[in-house]
């Protein structure tokens, strides 16, 4: 189940064991090799050339959870690892290559991802990065806002049929993937329709964007005394000294979120690379830098 929902978690708990059958047995590391195996094979059937790989570690991740990812990495004979990069960091690559001119910016970087919530302060100046200070909360990912929309499908569901759908594994993963599909859905629309499934039985339950961000109120106000607590960390007196809001994470794309963090740092997001792909192009175009900057 943890292979399935997330992958980074797979890899920052040393004890995970997955068991795929025939008697093998793979760890966090394996897994994310088997990952990249795949990654890999499908870029190349679309007739791309791989051959190196760029890092990119959340906040969260320490010194040995970086090794299990690079290890990974190196295990291969056909890739080169570029390099490790910090994600905050690499959201902001795609940022300060906008800018018009080398005078210094800092910006807010807000990284809600599935595993964890991730808020950092950078400074952009004469072409080079620096983070001035960054914090991180695992139970703040954008996994948080799913599972308030699952508890409440497997209340109704245990109301309307006697199961539990937390009680059974394939039941509960299969309602987080639902309860996922379904916050996506509210992105975009007012309402929808969550599918649950358990025990021989089916239940259609309708959810609202009005509701659901009336319940996730706590975890965006969390967030946001995340957001103050980076800013701190960095350094940073008042918003005022924040010259952008750099959005990162498909958690993101969620309307409440971004409402509210513009109101709390008074400046509209960043607009041009997409919420999900500026880590992993700053990762790569930093990552070279630093190869060549070592020489």
């Amino acid at each position: 189940a943890s292979l399935a929902a997330d992958l980074k978690s797979v890899v920052a708990d040393p004890s995970f064991e997955f068991t795929p059958g025939e008697g093998k047995r793979l760890a966090g590391d394996e897994v994310l090799a088997v990952f990249l195996r795949h990654l890999v094979q499908d870029a190349r059937d679309e007739g791309y050339t791989v051959s190196h790989v760029a890092l990119a570690a959340p906040a969260w991740y320490d010194a040995a959870q970086r090794k299990v990812a690079t290890d990974a990495v190196e295990r291969r004979d056909d890739v080169a690892l570029v390099g490790v990069t910090e994600e905050c960091l690499a959201a902001a690559v795609p940022y300060s290559l906008r800018l018009p001119d080398l005078n210094p910016r800092q910006a807010l970087v807000f990284d809600l991802g599935h595993a964890a919530l991730g808020v950092g302060v950078v400074r952009c100046a004469s072409g080079d990065i620096e983070v001035l200070g960054q914090v991180a909360e695992r139970e703040l990912g954008s996994a948080a806002w799913d599972e308030l929309l699952a508890r409440e499908a497997a209340r109704k569901f245990k109301e309307a049929h006697g199961v539990d759908l937390f009680e059974d594994e394939g039941a509960r993963l299969d309602l987080m993937l639902r309860a996922e599909d379904a916050k996506v859905a509210l992105s975009a629309r007012a309402q929808c329709t969550l599918v649950a499934q358990g025990g021989g039985q089916t239940l259609k339950i309708g959810f609202t964007r009005r509701g659901f961000e009336e319940a996730a109120k706590p975890l965006v106000a969390r967030s946001l005394e995340l957001a103050r607590k980076a800013r701190d960390a960095g350094g940073i007196q008042s918003w005022d000294e924040i010259d952008a809001l750099i959005l990162t994470g498909g958690g993101c794309k969620t309307p409440s979120i971004r409402r509210a963090l513009k109101k709390e740092v008074g400046r509209d997001p960043e607009r041009g690379t997409g919420m999900e792909e500026g880590v992993a192009l700053g990762a790569l175009y930093w990552g070279i830098g630093e190869r060549h900057r070592r020489g």
